[in-house]
């Protein structure tokens, strides 16, 4: 079953289809417990989320030399990115939300499932 969401305001109307969501949050001092929670968020909005943390633990890995080749890769196969609290004060997350508005991807949050940098 595919869910359709509308958005963009007057005149910008879209449609998205399955959409894969990164997850972007703090690199250091984070929380695994806000990790989960926008994976939960996301998927009861009918997406798919990509969590690096949960991905990474999988993979084994532990560098943040392997991380960051990882996350980007990851990010790559997204449509959307999910800002966590502090990402923004973060250098790395400051990293993945350049390469996803470089790529014009959907920006979401808790407070804000859905928006897009064109502009607004």
């Amino acid at each position: 079953m595919q869910k359709e969401l509308s958005y963009g305001g007057v005149g910008k109307e879209r449609k998205i289809k399955e959409m894969n969501v990164f997850i972007c949050g703090r690199t250091t001092n984070f929380s695994k417990e806000q990790y989960t929670f926008a994976e939960n968020d996301i998927t009861e909005s009918g997406y798919k989320a990509i969590n690096p943390v949960t991905f990474n633990e999988k993979c084994g890995v532990s560098d943040i030399n392997g991380m960051i080749a990882i996350d980007i890769a990851l990010l790559d196969l997204c449509d959307a990115i999910y800002l966590l609290d502090g990402a923004e004060s973060d250098t790395f997350a400051n990293r993945l939300i350049g390469y996803a508005l470089a790529k014009n991807m959907k920006f979401m949050d808790s407070t804000n499932i859905i928006r897009n940098y064109e502009g607004e």
